[in-house]
């Protein structure tokens, strides 16, 4: 690798900046390109998946109709290109206008501990400050040095 200098270095941000210029290009041009595939991959499809759509409607509804000849006692019927069926499924639905918060208060304000999940993480900033406990809990501060550059426009350039 050359030696560098203070000419050389300016020299090389400037090549840099002038890199990133070239790439954002050819990356807009990419996301254009993908657009284009995009939609005209939707022109090609789409009069499947609208067919998709009306097809499962008309077999749904039919099942609806004929299920006690279709199903019986099963859950499912067999056909030879696949078979259908009812699953039940359940949910928790929101009461009237309420939310997701107000649920979670109310389970606190009922001390129903056993209905809140608590994420628990490390207080990183904190436990550094705590030389004390480092050895205990199996951590060490290491100072790591990390080389950036910054181009004339301001970008910030890691390695």
């Amino acid at each position: 690798m050359a030696t560098m200098t203070k000419a050389k270095t300016g020299k090389a941000l400037e090549i840099i900046s002038s890199n990133m210029v070239e790439i954002a290009e050819h990356e807009a041009a990419m996301n254009a390109d993908i657009m284009l595939a995009k939609k005209r991959f939707e022109k090609q499809t789409k009069h499947l998946k609208d067919q998709n759509k009306e097809l499962f409607a008309r077999v749904e509804a039919y099942a609806q109709d004929a299920r006690q000849e279709l199903f019986g006692k099963s859950k499912s019927a067999s056909f030879p290109g696949g078979s259908v069926g009812f699953r039940v499924s359940s949910s928790l639905d929101l009461v009237g206008d309420g939310n997701w918060d107000d649920v979670l208060q109310h389970c606190i304000d009922l001390e129903e501990e056993d209905l809140i999940v608590v994420k628990e993480s490390i207080n990183k900033s904190a436990l550094k400050s705590r030389k004390d406990l480092h050895k205990t809990v199996g951590v060490d501060i290491v100072a790591k040095e990390t080389f950036w550059a910054k181009t004339l426009d301001g970008t910030l350039i890691k390695a």
